[in-house]
């Protein structure tokens, strides 16, 4: 499955999500920008297409579980999502495979709440959904 390949990350400038394919900031290159090369902690690229790249927030940049939601919307790595008991939760990869943290204190693989469950938002855009029961 190809989009588990696949990364989800923030441009700073607009602010937009940008999903595709992760890529590495060639910064000891004649091709890398000055401020490429001053950022390299900072940023990195996730390449759209094959002749498009974005620079995105390093730290914002989450993997691609392969798994969708309820709606069919492909679930990241840092998404928030409610389940069927309403309750709001975290994807996080740990240990080797996607989990969610929910805030009832409550901790499941992924593969088993999916198809339940849907996504909300992410906790860069939406950390209030993660200060109660997902209301």
């Amino acid at each position: 499955m190809l989009d588990r390949h696949k990364v989800k990350g923030k441009c700073e400038d607009s602010g937009e999500w940008v999903v595709g394919y992760l890529e590495p900031l060639f910064t000891q290159t004649f091709f890398a920008t000055q401020e490429e090369k001053d950022n390299a902690e900072k940023y990195c690229h996730i390449k759209i297409n094959p002749f498009q790249s974005k620079l995105v927030l390093k730290n914002t940049v989450g993997q691609c579980t392969g798994e969708p939601d309820k709606n069919g919307k492909l679930i990241f790595e840092h998404d928030i999502i409610k389940d069927w008991r309403g309750v709001a939760g975290v994807v996080e990869y740990k240990q080797g495979a996607f989990g969610v943290n929910f805030t009832d204190g409550a901790k499941q693989f992924l593969c088993f709440v999916n198809e339940k469950c849907e996504i909300i938002g992410n906790i860069y855009d939406n950390p209030e959904l993660l200060g109660g029961d997902g209301e």
